[in-house]
């Protein structure tokens, strides 16, 4: 099992037994010039994006199984999978329809890049908090559709497993 490849949504659902809510595009590179061909194909290739994220969103929404769950947390095993931008466009997109604030922290402390897409700061963040260095008010940032805030991940000054260790983790969860 653990070293075979998936090759689609419904072998995964019956190798892991748990159901696949969506399947997400990849995030496009940017296109070369305006009016070129790579630049309308790489606004088809956002939209596609944006289309499998709203979808995504949707199904969390409807699921019962899925829909009282108050925190998700999106995790891969190997970086560049996608993480960053499927976090962060998830957070916009559940923040545009709901119309409620969401909160989303960078708990990426070896090697943050959330506070990057939203332009904000690195610290105070999830590190610093957990490492008592600060309040929950202070680590949080208001981005600037004012619907999505943001906990960056902080600077790290020692193992995050000691940090993570002491439950205040999820303290902050609940």
């Amino acid at each position: 099992r653990c070293t075979r490849r998936i090759h689609d949504a419904q072998q995964l659902a019956s190798e892991v037994n748990v159901p696949v809510l969506g399947e997400i595009s990849m995030l496009p590179t940017r296109g070369i010039a305006k009016g070129s061909r790579q630049s309308s194909r790489y606004m088809r290739d956002r939209m596609t994006f944006e289309e499998s994220i709203d979808a995504l969103r949707l199904a969390l929404m409807l699921s019962p199984d899925v829909r009282a769950i108050r925190s998700l947390a999106i995790t891969s095993a190997v970086s560049r999978e996608g993480k960053t931008s499927l976090a962060s466009a998830l957070a916009a997109s559940l923040a545009k329809c709901t119309r409620e604030p969401i909160l989303l922290v960078d708990g990426d402390m070896r090697c943050p890049s959330l506070h990057e897409v939203f332009g904000v700061r690195l610290e105070p963040g999830l590190a610093d908090l957990l490492a008592g260095d600060c309040q929950v008010p202070q680590t949080i940032v208001e981005t600037s559709g004012g619907q999505v805030h943001f906990i960056p991940a902080g600077r790290l000054k020692s193992s995050p497993h000691g940090l993570l260790q002491r439950g205040d983790f999820a303290d902050l969860l609940k």
